[in-house]
């Protein structure tokens, strides 16, 4: 009995760090989407309007096709370069192989990604700033599981000399069918949020 008792105290406990190491890595995950969203709107957004030039509706009444790209070309710079930085920085201080834990897909998610844009949002309320719009905030929570862990990854391979994978491999059937569900939904994410701009002149 005493045995068994102790068994079920080491899992009970593994379990609770597993716990909070994915409510860490969520965390960093939300961090890097909120540094990444307004980076593009104070670095990206008027780099790309330097570039692009000022679309049709900028501060108008309406929203035009051109500008949804632009902020969502300013946008995905600015996540991707977050993301590019968070995991070069990471390897940086985990050089040794045993202490590498970064799990980009983890980290870099749908979930993480939507809790980091509402965040966003919530502080560029107070700036003179335009907050980025929920259709935009919709195609990057719809493509972050395919660009942002890719990213993160890459910024971690650059310095460290243990490769990693962007993704984790779901080895149980049930943990398989939904990382394939979870993909196809961000993947409808995308396809609705085109079909919406399509329609915007």
């Amino acid at each position: 009995m005493a045995g068994r008792s102790v068994v079920r105290s080491v899992a009970e406990r593994q379990r609770l760090h597993a716990g909070r190491l994915l409510l860490s890595r969520f965390l960093v995950g939300a961090a890097i989407a909120t540094v990444g969203l307004l980076a593009a709107a104070f670095l990206f957004g008027p780099l790309a309007r330097h570039v692009l030039g000022n679309p049709l509706g900028w501060h108008e009444d309406f929203t035009s096709r051109g500008a949804i790209f632009e902020a969502a070309l300013s946008q995905v710079l600015g996540m991707t370069a977050a993301c590019f930085a968070t995991g070069a920085i990471w390897s940086a201080f985990k050089r040794s192989a045993e202490s590498l834990d970064l799990h980009p897909a983890q980290i870099a998610n749908a979930f993480s990604t939507a809790f980091g844009f509402f965040t966003c949002r919530m502080l560029m309320m107070h700036t003179q700033a335009e907050a980025p719009s929920l259709l935009n905030g919709l195609l990057l929570i719809g493509l972050s599981p395919f660009i942002f862990p890719i990213a993160l990854t890459a910024g971690a391979n650059m310095i460290s000399t243990r490769k990693i994978q962007p993704t984790e491999k779901a080895s149980a059937s049930f943990a398989h069918l939904l990382t394939r569900l979870y993909y196809g939904f961000c993947l409808l994410i995308v396809a609705m949020v085109f079909l919406k701009c399509w329609n915007i002149p």
